[in-house]
């Protein structure tokens, strides 16, 4: 079943456990862009939401504990853009459990443009940074 988002060589941060998160945030992507094309409904939806926003945490968090370990210094920029968008996010999700919106294409593009250009831009930032150093979780 074709997904929304394909991951290519050119998304890699060369850093493998962000390559693994990403990979795993479009994943989420798509599974949201699969429930939304066939109609399921909120009771599908929703959990895909939480899901996403949860591991979208998770993962901004070990970016933010390499950024604190090794002395990043984009550090303060690029946590604030995760800030901001898990901000985005959880009001997002907040609107939908109350039924005030339905996931949307925009909605859905907003979420696929973000993550799409955050890793093609402020995270390919950090790869020569974090070369040859070790990252875990």
């Amino acid at each position: 079943m074709a997904g929304l988002v394909v991951w290519t060589p050119e998304l890699s941060v060369k850093v493998d456990l962000f390559d693994v998160q990403h990979k795993k945030l479009i994943e989420l992507l798509n599974t949201l862009f699969v429930a939304m094309r066939e109609g399921h409904g909120r009771e599908a939806v929703g959990p895909v939401i939480n899901e996403l926003l949860e591991y979208t945490k998770y993962h901004f968090s070990s970016e933010e504990k390499a950024f604190r370990q090794f002395h990043y210094p984009d550090a303060e920029n690029h946590i604030r853009q995760h800030k901001l968008f898990v901000e985005k996010v959880t009001d997002f999700q907040t609107r939908f459990q109350h039924n005030e919106i339905m996931v949307t294409v925009e909605v859905l593009s907003f979420l696929v443009d973000w993550i799409a250009s955050h890793i093609k831009g402020s995270d390919k930032q950090y790869s020569d940074f974090f070369m040859g150093k070790t990252i875990s979780e």
